[in-house]
């Protein structure tokens, strides 16, 4: 089967700055203010992404384990681009289940690539077909992710499981997202809220670092893509990883807490300069 070139739009762009008086200007002005250069960061890892993309659409690069590689990097990359939309403009709820599909998308990524050209084309073959009976043409719906990758890769998963922690609904997740405000002696909740709250930004800005991480490292890895640009790798990695080595940021971990293990969430502010909180999920 022949590999049609990529189409490769590769340049990420922040989110737009909200209508005057909009619910979502105040956490977009304060997103810019407190943790602009942790946009940047992220932005600049997508960029650095994109361009890696773009140089592979070239001739010797057109396999077909990399063209579907390329596919679900490119949902992950739209995912995290979406995500950080999402956190600019103080959508915090949206973020976990744009980036626990962003982190999936990387492991079926690095399945497909582990499985090889051979086990691509032998798909292609069985799930591609026209099916004149229905006018359709037929692409079976066969899962590719692989919960190995997801165990294998220890940034990746740990990525993936707190994000999940937090996108699949429960009534933890459902008050943390609404601000975390609810104490012993009340439930404090909020419906649309767009306002600033420092500690989800910093959590989920995070998470879309250690994505982007993992997603250069696999690419380089495999030897299937084009080589990234070193001078800026190095510099967007080492922009990333000073940022996520910042002991006062938002952290989620895991902890045993008697028998289980459960998620401990370290250094939660709404703003800065505020009392920082723990919360045991």
């Amino acid at each position: 089967m022949r590999i049609a070139p990529p189409r490769v739009t590769a340049q990420p762009s922040p989110a737009p700055r909200p209508p005057a008086g909009a619910p979502e200007a105040d956490a977009f002005r304060q997103t810019a203010f407190v943790l602009g250069q942790e946009v940047e960061a992220v932005l600049d890892l997508l960029a650095l992404e994109g361009a890696c993309a773009e140089a592979s659409s070239a001739a010797k690069y057109r396999k077909p384990a990399t063209a579907l590689a390329l596919a679900l990097w490119s949902q992950s990359w739209l995912c995290r681009l979406d995500a950080l939309h999402a956190i600019q403009w103080g959508r915090y709820a949206a973020a976990p289940v744009l980036v626990r599909a962003a982190a999936d998308a990387q492991a079926a990524m690095e399945a497909v690539l582990a499985a090889g050209d051979d086990a691509t084309t032998e798909w292609s073959a069985r799930a591609i077909a026209l099916r004149p009976e229905v006018h359709a043409l037929e692409v079976r719906l066969e899962p590719a992710r692989s919960g190995e990758t997801l165990a294998r890769n220890e940034e990746l998963g740990e990525v993936y499981r707190q994000a999940t922690a937090l996108a699949v609904p429960s009534f933890a997740a459902a008050l943390l997202l609404e601000g975390g405000d609810t104490n012993t002696e009340r439930i404090a909740v909020a419906f649309g809220e767009r306002t600033f709250h420092l500690g989800l930004a910093e959590l989920q800005l995070g998470w879309l670092l250690h994505l982007s991480l993992c997603q250069v490292a696999a690419a380089e890895g495999t030897g299937r893509f084009a080589p990234f640009d070193a001078e800026r790798r190095a510099a967007a990695e080492s922009a990333a990883r000073a940022t996520l080595a910042r002991e006062d940021r938002c952290r989620m971990e895991r902890i045993l807490h008697g028998d289980t293990e459960r998620w401990l969430v370290r250094n939660w502010r709404r703003l800065p300069g505020a009392a920082p909180k723990r919360f045991l999920l």
